[in-house]
């Protein structure tokens, strides 16, 4: 049996561009299966029956054929016609968010590997939703408002998970079946109801203050290895904006000297876009006392740690976050850094497009999310303008 992509030149459409056909041969039985992508003749590589790396979507159109043909080898290898794809072999919603999670980790679809984590947490949720409900599987035809509901139920009354938890795997929901339409696999359009939606959720997240940095500088771990380090990490983070996840990346090759003043330069993990970030003097401290190298622990563990180091600190004032309150240094996470230093440039007028390019964030209005600042902050910084003297 022979299955592969040709671009089918005979019948090209005005742009010029030609439908891509999936060619079958089964015991000398041929027939040809028409798709839904066109590209122009130069941008396809008929040996390999690929569209070349020269198209600007190839990598999605690429695992969309893949994903096809391989639905049509088992299709015909189960014993199944050489008739229409339309009538193909039905996939699971389940099985295909598995192809798909395969084919992100071999590079098929152009998605980031940080967001394949958050598919893969989605369909953990998905298959201990089935086992708890005895469902054999998930169709796409299940997923209803009825399946918004109890899945709603499932994670957040079960413990899985809190409001911003459920909403991210709402997120994944709507958009890996958005691609499975495109694809042709389900015809459901229940998930762009305007009820199968995140749950609004007020965001307070806590930032630390300059005094609060500072107890953190101040606090003497030498005896404790490890609660310094992750202090240090933490200040790090603080210092250059970064994410937990490229501040344990750090090192020695990532910085560069101009003009007598030391820079950081490195690729985002998440959403690999270049940030160039000037280092202070107490951040190159902290790196040589490291030889720049400040790897380790996992998040998790090392939000535990910090939590202990804050409260060491005296970071105690009591606030409220989401429907949660107590001292401040049970709310402090890895990412109270990132948020932090943003805050504070913002504060003192730092222009939000520098901030921005700093913290890679792509749009102003994503940083704008990030400030914290209460009404008494601005109050203070602006209370040495001109203008309220």
């Amino acid at each position: 049996m022979t299955v592969k992509a040709v671009l089918w030149t005979y019948e090209p459409k005005k742009n010029g561009t030609c439908n891509i056909k999936i060619y079958a041969n089964v015991d000398g039985r041929k027939k040809y299966f028409k798709t839904k992508l066109s590209v122009l003749p130069e941008h396809f590589d008929d040996k390999k029956g690929i569209v070349k790396k020269s198209h600007p979507s190839h990598l999605g159109y690429n695992a969309i054929l893949r994903s096809q043909m391989l639905e049509l080898e088992d299709h015909l290898l189960g014993g199944g016609a050489l008739h229409g794809i339309e009538k193909k072999k039905a996939v699971s919603y389940l099985t295909y968010l598995e192809n798909f999670i395969r084919d992100t980790e071999n590079g098929l679809t152009g998605i980031e590997m940080s967001t394949c984590k958050s598919y893969k947490s989605t369909l953990k949720r998905l298959r201990q939703y089935c086992e708890q409900n005895a469902l054999p599987d998930l169709h796409f035809k299940d997923i209803d408002l009825t399946f918004y509901d109890s899945f709603k139920r499932f994670l957040i009354e079960g413990g899985l998970s809190r409001t911003p938890g459920f909403n991210k795997h709402v997120k994944i929901l709507k958009a890996s079946m958005r691609l499975a339409m495109d694809k042709g696999l389900h015809n459901n359009t229940t998930f762009l109801h305007k009820l199968f939606k995140k749950i609004p959720v007020k965001t307070n997240k806590i930032y630390l203050s300059e005094a609060e940095i500072a107890k953190l500088e101040a606090l003497d771990l030498s005896t404790n290895k490890s609660l310094g380090l992750e202090k240090d990490r933490f200040l790090l983070s603080f210092y250059f904006l970064t994410r937990y996840s490229d501040s344990i990346r750090l090192r020695h090759k990532d910085f560069f000297e101009k003009n007598g003043k030391q820079y950081l330069r490195y690729f985002q993990q998440k959403t690999n876009k270049e940030c160039v970030v000037p280092a202070k003097d107490a951040a190159w401290a902290i790196l040589e006392k490291w030889n720049f190298d400040l790897s380790g622990d996992t998040n998790q563990e090392a939000n535990r740690k910090l939590k202990t180091i804050c409260a060491m600190a005296g970071i105690d004032t009591h606030v409220e976050e989401g429907d949660r309150s107590g001292p401040k240094w049970m709310f402090v996470t890895t990412h109270t850094a990132r948020r932090s230093a943003a805050t504070h440039l913002a504060l003192h007028g730092v222009n939000l497009k520098i901030i921005a390019d700093l913290g890679g964030w792509e749009k102003v209005e994503t940083l704008r999310t990030y400030l914290r600042s209460s009404g008494l902050d601005s109050a203070e910084v602006a209370k040495d303008l001109k203008f309220f003297n």
